[in-house]
């Protein structure tokens, strides 16, 4: 027999020797109960706190956070930090507030964030929120058709809407988003948004290989706008909608 030919089949019983042994370790520790579900690591890992109803949120210092939908509002903060989350409900709003001061300074910036998400927001439709200084990641919808509505008002901060993780691939899908961003925020936009309409001041908006299907914008002199690929539409002169 060739070396070509005992080397290939060395390597092809290999890979089958490998793939047995995984296969068999992970059914050992299924058996002995020590493979979890994704919900019950959360469990161990966060803490839930499920919310009365409310129509507003005032988020303050908040360097990870992310915003889901859901039927019922929820708070999810992850237990390593669960002495420097607050919140309240006053009236008809929600107050969620983190001690930024507990935070190292290189957290305190800008870049992408690929650490877990330390605190998970759930809110139903038609709520209204408002920012500052804070790093949000705002999830949308897999399904077009149940493609969620937003409304933000944005200071000195980041909101993002798709995975801060560029590898990412699922998809994503907002209807209606509002947006006033003013003192230097910055908005991104990694996945696909049926209708923008955003107010700048002294703010940027991104496209960061998301889609627009309807852009309305108003920025003044200190904003800046980079729009990429068939986004171009709304700034190529003679082909705005």
């Amino acid at each position: 027999m060739k070396a070509s030919n005992k080397i290939l089949i060395m390597a092809l019983l290999l890979i089958v020797f490998v793939g047995a042994a995984v296969h068999l370790t992970l059914y050992g520790r299924y058996k002995s109960g020590r493979i979890t579900t994704e919900e019950q690591v959360k469990k161990e890992l966060f803490d839930s706190h499920a919310l009365a109803e409310f129509r507003h949120v005032r988020l303050e210092g908040l360097l990870n956070l992310r915003i889901l939908t859901a039927d019922k509002p929820r708070l999810e903060v992850s237990k390593r930090i669960k002495d420097q989350v607050h919140f309240e409900i006053q009236s008809d709003s929600l107050f969620v507030w983190g001690d930024t001061a507990a935070y190292p300074a290189s957290r305190r910036n800008y870049g992408p964030i690929e650490q877990d998400q330390e605190t998970d927001l759930y809110l139903p439709p038609g709520i209204s929120v408002q920012a500052a200084s804070c790093i949000i990641q705002v999830s949308g919808s897999p399904n077009p058709a149940a493609a969620p509505d937003y409304q933000f008002h944005v200071s000195g901060t980041r909101l993002q809407f798709g995975e801060f993780i560029f590898i990412d691939s699922l998809p994503h899908y907002f209807k209606r988003v509002q947006i006033s961003a003013e003192r230097q925020s910055e908005i991104r936009f990694t996945k696909n948004i049926d209708s923008l309409r955003a107010e700048l001041f002294n703010s940027s908006l991104l496209d960061a290989g998301g889609h627009l299907g309807h852009l309305a914008l108003q920025a003044d002199d200190f904003s800046t706008v980079s729009l990429s690929g068939p986004d171009l539409q709304f700034v190529l002169p003679g082909k705005n909608k």
